[in-house]
């Protein structure tokens, strides 16, 4: 599924406010036996709008967290970084919800 992560005003670790918007391809790796039972045991019998207002509830908070924590500088010049560290944030919390709050 794919998501629009939109953050209308975030601001950096200078103060400045950004605004920023994220493309986001959320799967769930079959292969990957931890994340197939936690997403059964988070989302099955839920509605599809219910699992995209789930993950993006998720991503968005992460992109806040993420630029929140970036200069404008960095935030402007490093899209894969952003890219890199937002996956790794989100699948942490979406296989382990109870331990990343």
């Amino acid at each position: 599924m794919t998501l629009q992560v939109e953050s209308p005003t975030v601001y950096t670790s200078q103060g400045v406010p950004i605004s920023v918007t994220g493309i986001a391809q959320v799967k769930i790796q079959g292969q990957n036996e931890e994340m197939l039972t936690a997403a059964c045991e988070q989302f099955l019998g839920k509605s599809e709008n219910d699992i995209q207002s789930v993950a993006l509830v998720t991503l968005e908070g992460h992109q806040r967290a993420i630029m929140g924590s970036m200069t404008v500088e960095v935030g402007f010049s490093s899209k894969c970084a952003k890219g890199q560290l937002q996956r790794k944030h989100s699948t942490l919390h979406l296989i382990l919800p109870q331990q990343v709050w």
